[in-house]
């Protein structure tokens, strides 16, 4: 059985990082040890560690192919094999799902999927989004088992796995909750700003360095979480995974939670984790949808009355109006929305006579 968990070669730099590899060769120079990522020998700009990361970014996409470029800018949702009932449908380490399934059914679309090697390999799809709930040492060895097959193609760009939430306690949903009860457990977002109120933002610290340890100890290094929306309206479904009502509370949260996510607040660290966080301001029940459809270069309308409920007020401190989270996701990022609207942040949209604010 090829596990790649088993079939990891470290080579330590003295003053410099560990290099891991599996199945392609290191390049030795200078007394130092770099990934050859290509197996050709040739110390690129992209291999050499010791150049900064925008260097090697510009220097590896130069190499990389349309084909290579195309499947990093897919995303889909992925079973593993371990969870396979029927055997001869994994690969031989028994980790890897290779089944293929004409209609996949699941509560966002109906596709075609097919096995996992031919998913990475061929088809070059480098994220994947992990519904299941597996112990750690069984997710850490599906992301190894991955991440070996990644390595042995063109450039070796490795895989990326991500996940909604999985350190707190509450129902199993797929696409809102996908696992509980395995990660270290923490109380419901609800439970978390209840005690923040009580006892302090600082309880965040812990919350967000639990997080950050045990999803880089497995290599899951992107999640979906948290909702930086506030929740006015109890019939909305998305309102699990909310810390509440209060926009200062919320502020206060992930002005700490996402730096202590990331590493740093100048941005993701090498043992930190990116986070996509979700915010549909004014959007909450609106019918049967579980969440608005995402329209790139569009803002969200709602009423002039929903405003207040979901920007902080002007008479905040200034961190929180130029670094929280409702301010930055709802007046700079692209927000969810069902109309065509044009951009005009802050101001009533051109022609609209109902009075409403864009935000």
């Amino acid at each position: 059985m090829n596990k790649a968990s088993t079939n990891i070669h470290f080579y330590k730099n003295e003053n410099g990082p560990v290099i891991r590899v599996t199945v392609k060769p290191v390049i030795e120079k200078d007394g130092l040890y770099f990934r050859d990522l290509t197996g050709d020998g040739r110390l690129a700009p992209y291999k050499d560690w010791r150049n900064t990361p925008a260097k090697r970014a510009a220097s590896l996409a130069a190499e990389l192919s349309a084909d290579e470029k195309i499947g990093m800018l897919f995303v889909n949702s992925w079973k593993m094999g371990i969870y396979q009932e029927d055997r001869t449908k994994v690969d031989e380490s028994g980790l890897l799902n290779e089944e293929i399934v004409e209609q996949d059914e699941s509560i966002f679309n109906v596709e075609n999927t097919y096995g996992t090697t031919c998913t990475v390999k061929e088809m070059g799809i480098r994220h994947f989004i992990l519904r299941q709930n597996p112990r750690p040492g069984e997710l850490a060895d599906w992301i190894n088992q991955l991440n070996m097959v990644a390595e042995g193609t063109g450039h070796a760009l490795p895989v990326m796995v991500l996940s909604n939430s999985r350190n707190e306690h509450g129902e199993i949903v797929f696409g809102m909750n996908d696992a509980a009860g395995v990660f270290a457990t923490w109380p419901g977002t609800m439970g978390i700003a209840a005690a923040v109120r009580g006892n302090g933002p600082e309880l965040i610290d812990s919350f967000a360095r639990c997080i950050r340890m045990e999803w880089d100890a497995v290599g899951m290094k992107k999640g979906y979480m948290y909702m930086a929306d506030v929740m006015t309206d109890p019939r909305w479904q998305r309102s699990y995974g909310t810390f509440g009502e209060d926009p200062e509370l919320v502020c206060a949260i992930m002005e700490r939670l996402i730096p202590g996510i990331q590493g740093s607040s100048q941005g993701v660290t090498r043992e930190g984790g990116g986070r996509h966080h979700q915010a549909f301001p004014g959007r909450q029940s609106q019918g049967k949808r579980i969440r608005p459809p995402l329209c790139p270069g569009t803002v969200e309308c709602v009423p002039d009355r929903g405003q207040p409920a979901h920007i902080p007020p002007a008479c905040l401190p200034d961190s929180h109006r130029q670094k929280g989270i409702l301010h930055h996701a709802v007046l700079c990022q692209t927000i969810g929305c069902q109309e065509q609207v044009p951009v005009w942040a802050g101001r009533r949209c051109h022609g609209d006579g109902a009075g409403r604010l864009c935000v």
